[in-house]
């Protein structure tokens, strides 16, 4: 089960994040023979208060919890998740190519990644697993200190050979632009990336995960480095 990542409002994220796990995991108990669970959450749940997605997110792990009864069941909380098909980081990726690095974000924020490939190893890793046990998993590339946005654009630039034109968009013009996005959300019905819930995932500075507990536990061992990732990503 994963969810949706785009949304105006908290209810949208609720009714998909946090009440659609609810009603899944009880028909899961209800239909199948020997039941279980996955939740495919987010890092995001880590900090709830940071926006209605976050909170959802978190919502979703706690329903779980309560519904999931002595069902076994797994929540895995990914990082910045890439890789062909991702259609979220694509517009980045394209304007690097073009030579122009687009920054958001806190200067000395951190955070993981982890390439698709590896985050599909690690639910066919628990998949394998005779027993679950109840409980959360953070993963990540294998880079313990994650990244800074200076050190991918860097990097993109090394395996492009070319220099990169660093634009840093100003926290006011992002704040316009995502609140311009829920005026246009409640007129058009469609739903943003860009709101001012994600504006504040994007300045919190801490988005580094542990990768220690599902290591040991399941032996999954994430096998795609950044530069790998990037060089596949930008194949596609």
């Amino acid at each position: 089960c994963a969810g949706a990542v785009r949304g105006a409002h908290a209810e949208h994220f609720n009714r998909v994040n946090a009440d659609g796990v609810t009603a899944l995991v009880r028909i899961t108990r209800e239909m199948a023979e020997k039941p279980s669970f996955l939740l495919l959450s987010s890092l995001a749940a880590r900090e709830p208060q940071l926006s209605a997605y976050a909170a959802s997110k978190k919502e979703g792990e706690r329903q779980l919890a309560m519904v999931a009864g002595e069902m076994p069941w797994i929540a895995l909380r990914p990082p910045v998740v890439y890789g062909p098909g991702d259609r979220e980081l694509l517009p980045l990726f394209r304007l690097m190519e073009r030579g122009v690095a687009l920054l958001v974000g806190e200067c000395q924020a951190r955070f993981s990644m982890l390439y698709v490939d590896d985050l599909a190893a690690a639910i066919q890793s628990f998949l394998e697993q005779s027993e679950w046990p109840q409980t959360i998993y953070e993963l990540h590339d294998g880079h313990p200190d994650g990244y800074s946005w200076d050190e991918v654009v860097a990097l993109f630039s090394r395996l492009r050979a070319k220099k990169l034109i660093k634009l840093h968009l100003p926290l006011s013009l992002l704040s316009l632009a995502a609140n311009m996005n829920q005026v246009l959300s409640r007129l058009t019905g469609k739903h943003p990336m860009l709101t001012p819930g994600k504006i504040r995932e994007l300045y919190h500075t801490d988005w580094v995960c542990d990768n220690q507990a599902i290591m040991a536990e399941i032996g999954w061992q994430p096998k795609v480095c950044l530069e790998e990732g990037l060089r596949r990503t930008m194949k596609w």
